[in-house]
């Protein structure tokens, strides 16, 4: 979750949480690699946004955040905006259902060369999945590039056109997004690497994990905080001093 302050005539010292979860699953196994920062279960997810919305907080989108500053449209007293990485079969699965029962807007950030795959790790949604989603109204489907590598280690104009390319696999099947968004896989990243995004029409990128406060948004340069499956809603609020 990232805090993003700024101040408009609309908009003045507005706070948004930005929320980032990875994948999910109904029985949380006795161990894990990662110590359960990147896998959360239903229940955990839905008592985070059953809290924030009791607290009236509104999930907006990233096109919701955009035309705020560009157009200078009103956003909700408290919103926040909730994402998704990678494209795991559980969003899906497990957590389409609840995003539809709850009428909540998210965004999910897929790896294209791994939609539809499963590896010896995990399974992902595929485009049939992606297109019922994002035709929904409440998904977005955005990149998180073409493979899941740390892109700040190949050279930048294989990075720009791996980028470009998962944009394109994206419109081809599943239709033109007006607002490109790309999320860093493991936040890694550089400046020149955000620049080469933003001269090729990205609208938005979504960076590294950290707290924010800035009295105007950085498009290019947006962070988010992990929120790991022992994270309740309560807790989301109070560490953030929402």
């Amino acid at each position: 979750m990232c805090l993003i302050i700024f101040k408009n005539k609309k908009n003045e010292n507005v706070t948004i949480p930005v929320l980032e979860y990875h994948d999910f699953t109904t029985l949380l196994p006795e161990s894990d690699p990662y110590d359960f920062e990147y896998i959360n279960t239903p229940k955990s997810f839905e008592e985070n946004i059953r809290v924030l919305l009791r607290h009236g907080f509104k999930p907006i989108s990233f096109k919701d955040l955009y035309n705020a500053l560009t157009r200078k449209k009103k956003l909700p007293k408290k919103p926040f905006i909730i994402t998704f990485d990678d494209g795991y079969e559980g969003q899906y699965t497990l957590i389409y259902p609840i995003i539809k029962k709850y009428n909540i807007k998210v965004t999910m950030f897929v790896v294209t060369d791994l939609v539809g795959k499963r590896t010896d790790m995990a399974k992902y949604f595929g485009w049939d999945e992606a297109r019922e989603m994002q035709s929904s109204g409440l998904v977005d489907i955005c990149s998180h590039g073409k493979r899941h590598i740390a892109y700040d280690t190949i050279p930048i104009i294989q990075f720009k056109h791996e980028i470009l390319q998962s944009f394109l696999l994206l419109d081809k099947n599943i239709g033109y997004n007006d607002l490109k968004i790309f999320a860093y896989p493991y936040g890694l990243y550089n400046q020149d690497m955000a620049d080469i995004l933003k001269q090729n029409g990205i609208d938005i990128q979504v960076t590294g994990l950290g707290l924010n406060n800035l009295n105007t948004i950085d498009f290019s340069n947006i962070n988010r905080l992990n929120i790991p499956n022992n994270m309740t809603g309560e807790q989301i609020i109070r560490n953030n001093n929402l």
